[in-house]
């Protein structure tokens, strides 16, 4: 039988205390004007006028969580460098998260991508990432990081972006702590293979997550709930079908 605990949380907004752990990224905006192309080659020169940043993937998560409310314990990992200062400088901004649960990693650098606008057309999009296997003894930190959190959470989301940080290793041990105190467990995927989410309550993928998945090419939409059922089969749980501007599929259909 599918989990239910999640549904009257929302249907009231009494949210409570979430614990969001995942990949922490920086997404940083600069903002600018293009008169004329440069005469040392055939690109645009942007006037620059001001720079944003903003925190970013499951920190993102984490923002989202407090703006509606909730009390958010943000778990996840950064490196020693300007990004992070920049992001939990960020992160300071919203009272209700705390990052107690942030673990640095001297051979980590945090996650940044930098967009770059002209108006509201972005020109270019400039990532720093290097992906690396963390090692056991910080995938351990992470564990109790978390585990720290979940002894007062009403809700454990896990927030994959493919970056690391939610191992094998590091996802079922979280997910199956939580579990052992009843607490509800959400994930955002990034897996091809939905069974190693057993016992999560309930799972968020997009058309393409949900299509490499199951199988399914999801076009048309009469194949987007025989692709629900195929997913939700390998770990019982809930499936959110997100579709960008097309909007959201729950299944099972209430």
């Amino acid at each position: 039988m599918p989990h239910r605990e999640y549904v009257l949380m929302i249907d009231n907004f009494e949210f409570g205390r979430l614990v969001v752990i995942g990949d922490l990224l920086l997404d940083q905006y600069v903002f600018g004007s293009v008169g004329r192309i440069s005469p040392e080659a055939p690109v645009p020169v942007l006037l620059k006028s001001h720079q944003k940043v903003v925190p970013g993937g499951a920190a993102n998560v984490a923002v989202n969580a407090a703006a509606l409310g909730c009390s958010v314990a943000l778990v996840g990992v950064v490196g020693a460098d300007k990004n992070a200062a920049a992001l939990k400088q960020a992160l300071s901004l919203w009272p209700l998260i705390t990052a107690q649960g942030l673990v640095e990693h001297s051979g980590w650098a945090t996650i940044s991508k930098m967009r770059v606008l002209s108006g509201q057309q972005q020109i270019v999009r400039i990532d720093e990432e290097t992906v690396i296997e963390f090692p056991l003894e910080l995938q351990n930190r992470l564990i109790e990081a978390c585990k720290t959190a979940l002894e007062t959470a009403d809700v454990l989301i896990c927030s994959d972006y493919a970056k690391g940080v939610l191992s094998e290793n590091v996802l079922q041990n979280v997910i199956d702590y939580a579990r052992s105190k009843n607490i509800p467990v959400i994930v955002d995927p990034k897996r091809h293979n939905f069974s190693c989410y057993l016992v999560v309550s309930l799972i968020t993928p997009n058309r393409g997550e949900m299509a490499r998945a199951t199988g399914f090419p999801l076009h048309p939409n009469q194949e987007v709930e025989h692709a629900a059922q195929a997913a939700s089969a390998p770990f019982g749980g809930d499936v959110l079908l997100t579709r960008s501007e097309k909007g959201k599929i729950p299944w099972p259909r209430n």
